[in-house]
């Protein structure tokens, strides 16, 4: 008869497994959407980290510091320099000076790049519809529930506050 003590490493054992199984999960369906996202809108010149700053921009229409959208979003400056260069030349997005702040910079959606946003959300919640087709109600549910949990615990911050909501293609 196996002792208590060997029921419970093996349980253990079991749900170390199961949750490295699901990390593993998380990481590579993070990398399909994400490669997904870029198969289909390559055309459109737009990324997934492009559209997650036209949404946030799109939420504060007054715009956004430059330094406050890269925290926001959890991006390096430089990598920030560089999705907003690509966006106003784009004319998607502008950056003003800041008043009484000469190394700040306030950035703007313009009216194209809300409409792009538009565009892109469009097709972005076809892409979810497929890929979660057939899923129920009840299990999405339990899932965004194990992920605002994951999330939590990762960085502090709720994952279902309105900004974390926004930045899901």
């Amino acid at each position: 008869m196996p002792s208590s003590l060997a029921c419970a490493a093996t349980a253990d054992d079991s749900r170390d497994q199961t949750q490295f199984d699901l990390a593993s999960a998380l990481v590579l369906a993070s990398h399909r959407f994400k490669t997904r996202f870029a198969e289909r809108f390559k055309d459109q010149g737009q990324t997934l980290s492009r559209r997650n700053i036209l949404s946030m921009l799109a939420a504060t229409p007054q715009g956004l510091i430059q330094s406050e959208l890269a925290d926001r979003l959890g991006v390096q400056a430089p990598t920030m320099v560089k999705l907003l260069d690509g966006l106003e030349r784009q004319g998607l997005i502008s950056r003003q000076p800041v008043p009484g702040d000469r190394r700040a910079k306030l950035v703007v959606i313009e009216r194209t790049g809300a409409a792009v946003l538009a565009d892109i959300d469009g097709e972005a919640n076809s892409m979810r519809n497929e890929m979660f087709q057939g899923v129920s109600d009840a299990d999405l549910a339990t899932v965004r529930s194990v992920l605002d949990i994951i999330v939590q615990r990762l960085d502090g911050a709720p994952s279902s506050s309105p900004e974390m909501l926004r930045l899901v293609g």
